[in-house]
C-alpha cells in the first residue's frame, strides 16, 4: 500500500512540475523575446511623460488583456531607439532641446549610458527612482525652471505637466525638496506598474495553462488511474505468480500475437510520458527515426467527451497554482530549501 501511494505521489508531482515547467516557460519565453517588460514601462512613460499617440493614434499603454498580449507586442513598439552616446549634461539654461522632442526621450539621453541595446531599441526595463529624480531635475534645469518646464508640458498637453507642477508647489522653491518630491512620487508609480505587469503577466499563464491543458487533453483523474495500473502491473510481474492472462490479453489486446513484444513496450512507458500522448500531433521515436502522428479528429472526441471534464479541471487547477509552488514541493521533498523572494 505505501508502495502505491508513494508512486502516485511522485507520478503526479512529477506530471505536474514537468506541466507547469513547460507553461512557465513559454509565458516567460514570449514575454523575453519581445521584450514586453521594457516596452509596458516605456509605454507607460510616453503616456504619462509625453510622447505622443501611436501611429494608430492610441495610447501607448495596453488596454486590457488582449492589448498586452498583441498591441503591446505586436503594435508600434515604446521603446526610445538605442543610443550609446550620452546626453550633453548639464544642458544650457533655456535649451529645449531638438524641436519636437519628447520628454520622453530627453529623459531616456540621460539614461542611455547604463542601456542595452535590443533590436535596436533600449533595454532598460528598470529605472531607480534616484535616476528619474536626477534625471527630471537635470531637465528642468535645462528648460530654464520648474514653471518653464511645466508650461512646456502643458504645450505638449503631457499628464505630467500637472503632476509636476504640484509637486513644485509642495516643495515651495526647494530644489533638494523637489528632488525627493520626484523620487517619491516615482516609486509610487512602479510599484503600482510592476504589479499591473505581474497581474497581466498571471492572466497570460493561465491563459497558457488553459491551452496546454486542453492541446494535450490532460485528464488528471485518468492519469492517476494509470500510474495505479501502472504499479499494479510491475506488482504482479515481480509476483511469483506472474502476470494472469486475463490482464495480460486486456494489455496486449492491440497486438494480440505478440504478448512479449506488447508487454516490453508497456513497462518501458512510464504513466507521465502517457500525459502528452493525447494532443492532436503527436511524436513516437522508432528504432531508426522519429514518426508524427497528425490525429486532429481522436484529439476532438477526447476533448469533447464528458467524462473527462473533472480531470480537466483538475490539471487546469494544477497549473494555474504555478511552477513555483510545485518546484517548492520538489525541493522540500529532498530536503532543500525554497529561496525567499
Amino acid at each position: 500500500m505505501g508502495s502505491i501511494v508513494l508512486d502516485l505521489a511522485v507520478g503526479l508531482l512529477a506530471g505536474f512540475v514537468v506541466l507547469s515547467l513547460l507553461v512557465n516557460g513559454v509565458v516567460l519565453g514570449y514575454s523575453s523575446i519581445l521584450a514586453l517588460r521594457a516596452r509596458f514601462l516605456w509605454a507607460y512613460l510616453r503616456d504619462h511623460l509625453g510622447g505622443g499617440a501611436d501611429r494608430d493614434g492610441r495610447t501607448w499603454h495596453p488596454k486590457g488583456m488582449w492589448g498586452f498580449l498583441t498591441h503591446l507586442a505586436f503594435g508600434a513598439d515604446s521603446r526610445p531607439r538605442f543610443n550609446p552616446l550620452p546626453a550633453s549634461s548639464p544642458p544650457p539654461p533655456g535649451g529645449e532641446g531638438s524641436p519636437g522632442t519628447a520628454l520622453t526621450d530627453l529623459f531616456y539621453e540621460r539614461l542611455s549610458t547604463i542601456d542595452r541595446p535590443r533590436n535596436g531599441r533600449t533595454g532598460i526595463e528598470r529605472i531607480v527612482p534616484a535616476q528619474f529624480a536626477d534625471a527630471m531635475t537635470e531637465l528642468v534645469h535645462g528648460h530654464g525652471g520648474p514653471e518653464r518646464m511645466v508650461e512646456k508640458l502643458r504645450g505638449d498637453r503631457s499628464p505630467f505637466a500637472t503632476t509636476m507642477d504640484t509637486m513644485w508647489q509642495r516643495a515651495s522653491g526647494d530644489a533638494e525638496r523637489f528632488h525627493h518630491g520626484m523620487e517619491e512620487w516615482f516609486t509610487r508609480q512602479m510599484l503600482l506598474l510592476e504589479e499591473l505587469f505581474h497581474r497581466y503577466h498571471r492572466r497570460a499563464t493561465l491563459l497558457t495553462a488553459l491551452f496546454f491543458t486542453l492541446f494535450f487533453a490532460v485528464d488528471s483523474l485518468e492519469y492517476v488511474q494509470a500510474i495505479i495500473d501502472d504499479n499494479a502491473l510491475r506488482a504482479q510481474l515481480a509476483a511469483d505468480g506472474g502476470i494472469p492472462p486475463a490482464t495480460l490479453q486486456q494489455i496486449c489486446r492491440e497486438t494480440p500475437t505478440d504478448p512479449a513484444l506488447c508487454l516490453a513496450e508497456s513497462l518501458r512507458s512510464p504513466a507521465v510520458i502517457d500525459l502528452f500522448a493525447h494532443s492532436p500531433i503527436r511524436t513516437t521515436f522508432g528504432p531508426d527515426l522519429a514518426t508524427f502522428h497528425w490525429s486532429p479528429t481522436t484529439w476532438w472526441t477526447r476533448l469533447t467527451t464528458p467524462g473527462h471534464l473533472p480531470g480537466y479541471l483538475l490539471t487546469f487547477a494544477a497549473l494555474a497554482i504555478g511552477s513555483t509552488f510545485w518546484w517548492n514541493v520538489v525541493l522540500s521533498l529532498i530536503g532543500m530549501r525554497a529561496e525567499k523572494k
